[in-house]
């Protein structure tokens, strides 16, 4: 297995509001090319599934998997 290989691709723009916002914003979802975990849960991310990717808590600042179950999202029309 090469080591630059993908491990998701971007499938299209979702909206989401945070409970007791007033606007939504626009968030980037993936598709999990391999399993994955989520950064939040640490819940599994099987293939094909739906994610998005949140900032990192920390220095690090870049962006991880997190899973529908801790960032829900409204599902997409990907025909």
């Amino acid at each position: 297995m090469s080591k630059n290989r993908a491990k998701s691709r971007a499938v299209g723009l979702a909206s989401v509001a945070p409970p007791g916002a007033i606007f939504a914003s626009s968030v980037r979802v993936y598709e999990a090319l391999e399993p994955l975990a989520c950064a939040r849960c640490r819940g599994p991310i099987p293939i094909g599934d739906l994610f998005i990717r949140r900032r990192a808590a920390g220095a690090e600042g870049g962006r991880v998997p997190t899973c529908r179950a801790c960032a829900p999202f409204p599902d997409l029309d990907l025909a």
